[in-house]
């Protein structure tokens, strides 16, 4: 129960420790706020997965508790891996292509305008309990917790979720992102255009298919 309830406490502090944070004034300005950003869709879903589990720990033979627990898992858990890995990926390479400009020009620019433009950063502490933590728990609960996942629930129940989920949040991005002037919640997309978008959902929800059934062949 303690890692449970442990690792539901550092992200929702995580989330709270936005609050304040100039990143926080600029997102909380816009149609659907930070709950435009896929970050979030996963770290409240893997919140709901570790609430579960505590909740499982207090009560293991109801049988509904189990059973949403799981159905939780098998979403959140492939959802934080996407999550984490194409975020760490761009961090490390384009960070352009998610972090916001702060749309103030650095203080040493030179007059031909070559210098990059500074990004709206958070703080590492915060930053790694929206993007690492919820991978990193689930995987845990996964591999220490849970049993593997039946054949049928990799390859017909995951991928009807998976495809749910994916129809959902592309819908829901496309919507804000009509409301805040054509800026989509990532720049990435914002640069993209419609079918580049499109790719961009199918890739992901690829990703985390292809994640969620490596990771359960690797259960024993």
């Amino acid at each position: 129960m303690f890692f449970h309830s442990a690792s539901a406490i550092i992200m929702a502090y995580a989330f709270h420790c936005l609050e304040g944070l100039p990143i926080d004034d600029a997102i909380s300005s816009q149609y659907g706020g930070h709950f435009q950003f896929l970050t979030i869709h996963g770290l409240l879903l893997a919140w709901i997965t570790m609430v579960s589990g505590s909740i499982l720990d207090l009560f293991p033979s109801v049988p509904f508790l189990k059973g949403a627990k799981r159905l939780f898992s098998m979403l959140s858990m492939p959802l934080s891996i996407t999550i984490s890995s194409i975020y760490w990926t761009l961090m490390a390479v384009f960070p352009a292509l998610l972090l916001p400009p702060t749309n103030v020009p650095p203080l040493d620019a030179s007059p031909a305008g070559h210098e990059e433009v500074p990004l709206l950063r958070i703080p590492l502490s915060i930053d790694l309990g929206l993007h690492a933590v919820p991978a990193i728990v689930l995987l845990v609960d996964f591999f220490a917790f849970e049993t593997k996942y039946s054949r049928k629930a990799v390859m017909v129940e995951s991928w009807i979720l998976a495809g749910i989920y994916a129809s959902f949040y592309a819908s829901w991005a496309e919507f804000c992102a009509t409301h805040n002037d054509g800026i989509y919640p990532y720049p990435f997309l914002t640069v993209s255009p419609l079918w580049g978008r499109v790719l961009i959902y199918i890739g992901a929800t690829t990703i985390s298919l292809s994640s969620f059934r490596f990771l359960n062949y690797l259960h024993s």
